[in-house]
């Protein structure tokens, strides 16, 4: 077998800004703690030793694959380390298993047969938890002995996904984009519902506990010892208009009874933890595009908030008894970086030194009406001073599209806003419809027929910063990533007279040539958001910007990774391609070794160096609007 596991201390690394820890997992002993290591290179995992609060030596985990690790999980008996790794930067993901044993280092691959794609969902005991994706986007999902790699299927089906499983009952969600419930898959094979059909809700987190430590639905209290079937957590919003946490309790008839556990007024569940009893839950929630952390000691019903440093949080982890909790927190100028929190609320800090930057100048939310009466929402990055000795003049402004459009821009670590606010640019990081956070209702908003609904709102977007004083109409210019780059050049195509210029990354040209060579699974599952490709064929037409490149006046730069297989490189060079068919100014850059979601530090330095040398460029001339073609 190849080399695994090395040892490799990094307790002398110094914190640099380009260097964050982030997506811990605890081992259930609480005894150590793995998380991915981004610095230079692909990102890495490493794994720390825990005691009495502080995070010990450590080591690296070597893999013998190129690419990004993207997932680690410890094992129930804390024997394995499994690694989520991703070749070449692609989206054909492959898991590893590496020994937790440093005198007898070894790691290999968990093949399995037929599978293009494999996700690491966790553990079952003592056997993987593997979600693979056929070549035809059929799901299937596995348990696999790590030491004769023999599988046993859990789970086949059209858009689904498992997410956890407990001695081979498993928790399935069913659903495209949008619209997921999720269903409790037995290991005899007999389907239980768990939540009432809800159109348009969606159920898509959830964990199984111990059922010998189920609440009694009748008395609503904890009864250990006394079983009364499957108990279940779930992030959802059934019935409601944000998410919340569930509990379903399941007899052995199938029989279901489900109630929302915890909720908050204002704000929406991110995600949630829970311990291997069922006693604690760790729940993150967003209020207004904030992070809260909570801590809930479910049978004795209290809640606990803890402080957090930073504006966003993610990726909880927990140990098997509840007494250790690890979060990933990030901010504007605080890097990602894994905090270990104590069962009692207490924190323990950064399992390694964090360096944040000083002078970061927090954003401001901005709230504002669209022209149909939507509340929109978004956050501004404030560039200091006026540029070019104009007193009163705005700087010139970005206007930055997340990707999704499922997703939601946040106060984060995001690398290009302050490399962009340093120089000198405002930004605007709009959460058009169809984003999260504000609710169910918002987030389907902009689907199929009504996606013309939110590239509306970048006009009414541009229309709010001018009249508050924040943008110069002659000094605007947009940019982002994966839809928010299909959002960039859709902006060019349909309000050419709004930017000076865009920078499209690993953006949609055509929605047609998308649905044609994206992988198959993700083409699927995207019928509920962009359109069917056959019923609404002449709609995806119409919203592609490709279509409309005759209208395109402003210069357009577009960067996309060289593996990208979600949205491929095509995408970006069909739209430069035509657009200097008819002399517009366009440009394409290629990131080498590099995928869909942009992963080495290098990369992200080279592509924020272009994005603010073609603004630079194309904003050189302030006083006399470009020319255009």
């Amino acid at each position: 077998m190849d080399s695994g596991l090395t040892l490799g201390s990094q307790d002398d690394a110094p914190p640099t800004l380009d260097r964050s820890t982030e997506q811990a997992s605890l081992a259930p002993d609480g005894r150590s703690v793995a998380h991915i290591v981004v610095d230079d290179g692909y990102p890495r995992a490493v794994q720390r030793f825990v005691r009495d609060g502080h995070a010990l030596h450590s080591r690296w985990v070597t893999l013998p694959v190129a690419g990004p690790v993207t997932a680690v999980r410890h094992s129930p008996d804390s024997r394995w380390l499994a690694c989520q790794v991703a070749p070449d930067a692609g989206v054909r993901d492959e898991v590893w298993l590496v020994t937790n044993d440093p005198e007898d280092p070894r790691s290999w691959p968990l093949r399995v047969a037929e599978e293009a794609s494999v996700e690491l969902v966790g553990w079952d005991g003592s056997r993987v938890v593997l979600a693979g994706v056929l070549p035809d986007g059929t799901c299937r999902a596995r348990l696999v002995d790590p030491e004769t790699g023999c599988s046993t299927i859990l789970h086949e089906g059209r858009l689904s996904h498992v997410l956890d499983s407990w001695r081979g009952d498993c928790l399935v969600r069913i659903g495209p984009r949008s619209y997921r419930e999720t269903q409790l898959v037995r290991a005899d094979g007999s389907t239980v519902r768990l939540l009432p059909a809800d159109h348009g809700s969606v159920t898509d987190q959830g964990v199984i506990v111990d059922p010998a430590r189920a609440f009694r639905p009748d008395a609503g209290t904890e009864t250990p010892g006394s079983p009364v079937g499957t108990r279940v957590f779930l992030r959802s919003n059934v019935h409601a208009g944000t998410h919340r946490l569930v509990e379903v309790l399941v007899d052995d008839a199938g029989r279901t009874t489900w109630r929302s556990l915890v909720e908050r007024a204002g704000a929406t569940l991110d995600e949630f933890v829970v311990s291997a009893d069922g006693e604690v839950a760790a729940l993150l929630w967003n209020r207004k595009g904030l992070s809260e952390l909570e801590l809930a000691h479910l049978g004795r019903g209290s809640i606990v908030e803890v402080r957090l440093e930073g504006g966003t949080a993610r990726d909880l982890t927990i140990s098997g008894d509840g007494s250790l909790i690890g979060v990933t927190i990030e901010g504007p100028g605080v890097p990602r970086h894994v905090e270990l929190i104590g069962g009692d609320a207490t924190v323990w800090g950064p399992v390694e030194p964090v360096r944040a930057s000083t002078g970061t100048v927090f954003p401001e939310r901005h709230e504002f009406t669209a022209s149909d009466g939507l509340r929109l929402n978004g956050w501004l990055h404030r560039a200091p001073g006026v540029r070019g000795g104009e007193p009163g003049r705005p700087r010139p402004l970005v206007l930055y599209f997340h990707g999704g459009p499922e997703w939601e821009e946040r106060p984060s670590a995001n690398p290009y806003l302050p490399a962009l606010v340093s120089e000198g640019y405002s930004v605007f990081a709009v959460n058009v419809r169809g984003s999260t956070g504000a609710g169910r209702a918002y987030e389907h908003a902009d689907e199929v027929h009504r996606r013309p609904d939110g590239i509306r709102d970048v006009a009414d977007t541009v229309a709010y910063l001018v009249e508050a004083g924040i943008a110069d109409p002659d000094r605007v210019v947009c940019t982002g990533r994966s839809y928010g780059g299909y959002l960039t050049m859709a902006a060019l195509a349909f309000y050419p007279d709004l930017f000076r210029a865009g920078v499209a990354v690993c953006g949609m040209s055509d929605l047609r040539t998308f649905y044609e060579h994206t992988e198959p699974w993700i083409a699927e599952a995207a019928h509920t958001k962009y359109g069917d490709p056959v019923r609404d064929a002449d709609l995806l037409e119409q919203l592609s910007p490709l279509t409309h490149v005759d209208a395109v006046r402003a210069p357009l730069l577009t960067i996309h990774g060289e593996h990208d297989t979600n949205v491929p490189v095509s995408e970006s060079t069909q739209m430069v391609q035509a657009l200097r068919e008819r002399g517009r100014v366009a440009e394409s850059l290629v990131l080498p070794g590099e995928g869909h979601a942009i992963v080495m530090h290098e990369s992200k330095t080279r592509l924020c160096a272009a994005m603010i040398d073609w603004f630079d460029t194309h904003l050189a001339d302030e006083d006399t609007p470009a020319e255009h073609g």
